[in-house]
C-alpha cells in the first residue's frame, strides 16, 4: 500500500477493475462449461454408442495412475467410447501418433520419430505419463523407469505415454477396472536378473559378494 503513494490514480483503478471482472467473466464462463460438460458424464445418461456410458468409462480410466477426472474426460473427448472402431491397441496408437514410425533404405527398417497424429491427445497423455512416473510403487512408473535406463527420459515418456493409452483401450473394451501389477513386476518376472544386478550394485559400492552352493555371503570393507 505505502508503495502505491502516489502513483495509483483513478485511471489505474479503472484498468484494475477492467482486467478483474474479465478475470471474473473468464471464470464464469468457464464454470458455466464445466457444468455443461458434467451434463454428458450423469450416471442415468445413456451410452452414446457400442461401447460404455461416458459416465462409466471415466471411473474406468481414472483408476489408471495418473489419470484424473480432468484427463479422462479430455482422453474420452478424443477417442470416445466405443473400441470397436480401433481393432487393437496398437492401432489406436498408431492413431493417436504414439507409434514410432518406419524408415526403410536400402532394404534396412530403421525406428524413426513418432508420427504427428492427435495433437491434443498427446498433449493430455504427456501430462497423464509426467504424473504417473512420479507415483512410487506402481507398475507404470517400474515402466517409466525401465525404459528410462535404456533410452532417455523423452522416450520414456513417450514408451509410457503409448502404455497408457492402451491401458485404456484394453479397460473400455472388457469394462474392467485397472489393476496394477505393482513395482517389482519385472523383477518376479526375470528374478535371476534382478539378483544379478543386485550383487553388481554391492560390488560397486565396495562389498564382497561370495556365492557357494549354501547362499551368498557378503561381506563390506
Amino acid at each position: 500500500a505505502e508503495a502505491l503513494t502516489g502513483r495509483f490514480s483513478d485511471h489505474h483503478g479503472f484498468l484494475a477493475k477492467m482486467h478483474l471482472d474479465l478475470i471474473d467473466s473468464y471464470t464464469a464462463r468457464i464454470a458455466d462449461l464445466a457444468a455443461r460438460i458434467e451434463t454428458y458424464f450423469e450416471p442415468d445418461r445413456p451410452a452414446p454408442g457400442p461401447g460404455p456410458s461416458l459416465h462409466r468409462a471415466r471411473e474406468l480410466l481414472v483408476t489408471i495412475p495418473g489419470i484424473s477426472l480432468i484427463g479422462a474426460e479430455q482422453i474420452l473427448a478424443e477417442i470416445g467410447t466405443d473400441m470397436t472402431v480401433f481393432a487393437s491397441p496398437g492401432r489406436l496408437a498408431s492413431w493417436a501418433g504414439l507409434a514410432p514410425g518406419a524408415h526403410e533404405s536400402a532394404g534396412k527398417v530403421k525406428s524413426t520419430r513418432c508420427r504427428p497424429g492427435n495433437a491434443y491427445l498427446k498433449g493430455t497423455l504427456g501430462i497423464v505419463a509426467m504424473t504417473a512416473a512420479r507415483q512410487k510403487k506402481s507398475f507404470l512408473s517400474a515402466r517409466y523407469r525401465r525404459v528410462r535406463a535404456r533410452r532417455g527420459h523423452s522416450r520414456a515418456l513417450v514408451a509410457l505415454a503409448r502404455t497408457i493409452l492402451e491401458l485404456c483401450w484394453h479397460l473400455l473394451t472388457t469394462d474392467q477396472p485397472y489393476h496394477d501389477r505393482g513395482a517389482d513386476y519385472y523383477d518376479k518376472r526375470r528374478p535371476g536378473t534382478a539378483i544379478k544386478t543386485a550383487l553388481q550394485r554391492l560390488r560397486d559400492a565396495g562389498c564382497q559378494v561370495t556365492t557357494s552352493e549354501e547362499g551368498i555371503l557378503i561381506t563390506t570393507a
